[in-house]
């Protein structure tokens, strides 16, 4: 089960940043971030912003000893649980690694110019994600 954590928790800075994943907008409205625990241990977290009917799915992050337990999966799960929860229909994401993890979970690639309007201008479609990141999206 995810755990809400608050978008200015430093352990979510530093578990991000030692991914290469971007920190700069994490305080800026519409943004919710879980973490999963195991064992008293947080293992991961994932991130969602919401714009209307659409989500950016962003900074899914498995700590390195925990990677290839199927973690990476319940974080989107949960992270999809939790945006069907609040009306989305569907969810978008960039990334430079992760596309074949995505593409087995059943995500789309997608050219970033289908995203919905909200997406398009969010910050990490803007310019914290190069344009060289993929975009995949799916339909909830």
């Amino acid at each position: 089960m995810l755990e809400r954590v608050a978008n200015d928790d430093p352990a979510l800075t530093l578990a991000l940043q030692a991914e290469n994943l971007p920190t700069a907008d994490l305080v800026a409205p519409n943004k919710a971030f879980w973490r999963l625990i195991r064992a008293g241990v947080v293992v991961g977290y994932v991130g969602l912003e919401l714009y209307g009917d659409a989500a950016l799915l962003r900074s899914l992050v498995i700590d390195q000893a925990f990677k290839g337990r199927g973690l990476g999966r319940e974080l989107v799960e949960g992270a999809t649980a939790e945006a069907k929860a609040q009306g989305v229909r569907s969810l978008w994401l960039l990334t430079k690694t992760a596309q074949p993890f995505f593409e087995h979970l059943g995500w789309l690639p997608a050219e970033r110019a289908a995203a919905p309007p909200g997406i398009r201008n969010s910050e990490e479609f803007k310019g914290l994600c190069p344009a060289s990141a993929a975009c995949l999206w799916t339909q909830l």
